[in-house]
Formats: C-alpha cells, structure tokens, sequence
C-alpha cells in the first residue's frame, strides 16, 4: 500500500499549482498525499473505516504540530480566550497563511474567536480533483479536535470543501471565561 501510494503521489504531484508562500506548499503537497494514501486505505476497507484510520493517523500528526503553537501562544496569554485569540492567529501566520489562505476576522460575541477562510488552496485541491468530500471529511474534521486540544470547541457550519462560499470558523472558550475577555 505505501508504495503504491507514493508511487501515485509522484504523479500527481506533478499537476499541482504551486503557491505563492512555503507554508501553503507543504500543506497542498500534504493533501496530495492525503489523496492517495486515503485511496489505498479505501481500496482495502469500506469508505468511513478508511476515513475513521485516516483520521486517526492525520491527527496524530496535526496534534503534534499544534501543541506546539499553543505552548508557544501560552508564554504570553492573559486568559483562556486570549489564548485562543492568539494560538488561532499563529497557526492563519504558519503554515495557513496569506496571500494563499485569505482569512478575514469577525467582530463576535464574548468569548468567540470568529473569522472566515474565503480562499482554502487545500479544499481548492480536492474540489480540483472532484473529490472534495475528502478533503472535508478529513481535513476539515481535524479542526473540531484541535479547538477540544486548544481548550474549546468549534462551530464550523460552512465549509469550503463542504460546497460553501467561506469556511466561517467560530471558535469559543469555556463559559467561565467569557468575562475574562480583554
């Protein structure tokens, strides 16, 4: 299965649009390589068992990737929400940053960090592959976890690997905090 998998991932590497900053690159080349190990597993097992392993493997390694930024983002942090503000923000600086990534902040309620992805170049790859449902059930659901591991949860309604215009991301801290905002 490895080997078939990077033996199709040297394809279709090939027919990637690179992009403007480093960051960006490593993730769409990534996706290239979530396609097709995602394709092995799913040639062996029924579609949701190989998203569920998928899933399992891409989060072992996003986590790892994450905490990091989150201690990073603790050193400097006021409170839960501040925290949060702050560990989203570096991780729109790297790897998801502009001009590839176009995020726009919201105004949101108390406790919110609230901003919109208009411009995804990962779901851009998998819509490009006309197999966007991957990069949704995949990509996308690493997002939930990673507001559970950064201490709160996340409203994701609109995706734009899901079909939609903007990915409108809404992530909350604890009730408790709220009042802590600054």
């Amino acid at each position: 299965m490895l080997k078939n998998a990077w033996e199709e991932y040297g394809i279709l590497k090939k027919e990637v649009h690179p992009e403007p900053n480093f960051g960006a690159r490593i993730m769409v080349e990534l996706a290239v390589i979530s396609e097709t190990f995602f394709r092995q597993l799913a040639g062996k097992m029924s579609e949701q068992e190989a998203y569920r392993i998928f899933n399992e493997i891409a989060w072992d390694i996003y986590s790892k990737m994450e905490k990091t930024t989150y201690r990073l983002t603790g050193l400097t942090s006021k409170n839960k929400y501040d925290h949060l503000l702050k560990a989203t923000r570096l991780f729109r600086t790297f790897p998801f940053s502009s001009p590839s990534y176009q995020w726009k902040d919201l105004p949101a309620e108390p406790g919110v960090v609230a901003f919109d992805c208009e411009r995804c170049p990962v779901a851009n790859y998998f819509k490009s592959k006309e197999n966007a449902a991957l990069g949704f059930n995949t990509w996308c659901q690493l997002d939930y976890k990673l507001a559970e591991l950064w201490g709160g949860n996340l409203r994701l309604t609109n995706t734009i690997a899901g079909g939609a215009e903007v990915c409108d991301f809404r992530w909350k801290v604890d009730e408790d905090e709220r009042e802590n905002k600054t």
